[in-house]
């Protein structure tokens, strides 16, 4: 739990998103059942229109911990993204 913290905390004072991916794989790694490092890598997944990795990060976070809220609105963003990732322009 202790390098979750340290991972969370050296990301929120990095624009690194190389060590944000770092940090938020090595949290799940370490803590497979770690909804909130599942979640954030959803999130980042989403920011570089990774979007079927980021449906797999949230329905992690899902499944491990079903009540996490941030779980299910990433999922709707998600499903709203996606359909922009799959119109044509």
């Amino acid at each position: 739990m202790l390098y979750n913290q340290t991972c969370d905390l050296n990301v929120l004072v990095s624009d690194d998103d190389a060590l944000a991916q770092h940090c938020f794989i090595k949290s799940v790694e370490l803590d497979a059942s770690n909804a909130v490092g599942w979640c954030n890598l959803g999130f980042l997944y989403l920011k570089y229109k990774e979007a079927l990795l980021a449906h797999k990060a949230f329905s992690k976070a899902q499944s491990v911990q079903p009540l996490y809220a941030y779980s299910w609105t990433g999922q709707v963003i998600w499903r709203n993204t996606h359909k922009r990732f799959r119109e044509p322009t």
